[in-house]
């Protein structure tokens, strides 16, 4: 064991050399140790004093004093966001409302028109060929119309 050391501080023990050091002699209760712990906290602390460029750390009353200093034009355009931040709000409140009206209405007018569908299902097998010929009419009547018309000058 060294001497000064109330335990054995060898390589293999695993616990750090640090640890094992002690500055004050055995039977007196480190009378200095306070004091130096103290000055290393006040020396911290200006060290961070300094790194902030020599202002002390400010408290909340502090930061509220510094908001009510700031440039009127910049409190004028921080109103200004904050109003249309508002109204961007009410529009994308509005929005959602629309769009779960809209899809509101889509099912139901899907539901009603699957219900017709399906009520007239039979009327409407029947009918499609009619509507279909007619559809097909309607497109070789305007090709023809169209082709006649191209030679004209």
């Amino acid at each position: 064991m060294e001497p000064g050391c109330g335990r054995d501080c060898s390589a293999s023990s695993g616990a750090p050399q640090a640890a094992c050091m002690r500055e004050e002699t055995p039977g007196k209760e480190g009378s200095g140790t306070v004091s130096k712990r103290r000055e290393e906290v006040s020396q911290a602390g200006q060290e961070e004093e300094e790194a902030r460029g020599g202002e002390p750390p400010k408290t909340a009353d502090e930061e509220g004093k510094y908001e009510e200093e700031l440039d009127p034009r910049i409190q004028e355009e921080l109103e200004h966001l904050n109003q249309a931040s508002d109204e961007i709000n009410k529009l994308e409140l509005q929005l959602d409302d629309a769009r779960s009206s809209y899809r509101r209405i889509l099912t139901d007018s899907a539901r009603k028109l699957n219900a017709q569908g399906s009520a007239l299902g039979a009327c409407i097998e029947k009918a499609r060929p009619y509507y279909e010929a007619r559809r097909l009419a309607k497109e070789v009547s305007h090709d023809t119309r169209t082709r006649s018309d191209w030679p004209r000058r």
